[in-house]
């Protein structure tokens, strides 16, 4: 059985949820991602620009600025940090320039490689594993989200 996530570039979804869909991503599930990687890589400022942020052009331009600081991050966590970062802060742009776009096969692609890299900093960047359960998880995440949006839309619809 294919998973709803599988369905996200076919026409199967209303407009309407997959705005809520993206917007799940982004700020429930992409943006705390950076946050915690941006705090564990020492960049405090630019994790508090994000978290204040509030649309897809800010949170876009703020990633960039982080990824213009993560020079510093390399005296703090050394070479796996850095590449965290700046990995994270790139892929944040991506995901944002996805959801401006209402594009949410990739917003999910997205997001979940910014749990992944989460996950390798929540274990000081020594368990790379960490970073693909961390992508998995992210994935059972958004199946499960995308099937309670579904449920809620067709609930509205049909009663």
């Amino acid at each position: 059985m294919a998973s709803f996530l599988d369905h996200l570039d076919k026409d199967t979804f209303s407009v309407s949820l997959l705005s809520d869909f993206v917007a799940w991503c982004v700020w429930d599930q992409a943006r705390p991602s950076l946050i915690s990687i941006l705090q564990k890589t020492g960049l405090d400022d630019q994790a508090t620009a994000i978290a204040n942020v509030d649309d897809y052009v800010g949170l876009a331009a703020n990633a960039h600025e982080a990824a213009r600081h993560v020079a510093e991050v390399r005296k703090i966590t050394g070479v796996l940090g850095l590449s965290s970062a700046e990995a994270s802060s790139f892929l944040t742009m991506r995901l944002a320039d996805a959801a401006t776009n209402s594009n949410a096969e990739d917003v999910a692609f997205f997001a979940a490689q910014l749990a992944g890299w989460q996950a390798f900093s929540e274990v000081a960047f020594t368990d790379a594993k960490a970073k693909q359960a961390g992508e998995v998880a992210a994935r059972t995440a958004q199946e499960m989200q995308l099937q309670a949006l579904y449920r809620t839309y067709e609930a509205a619809n049909n009663g």
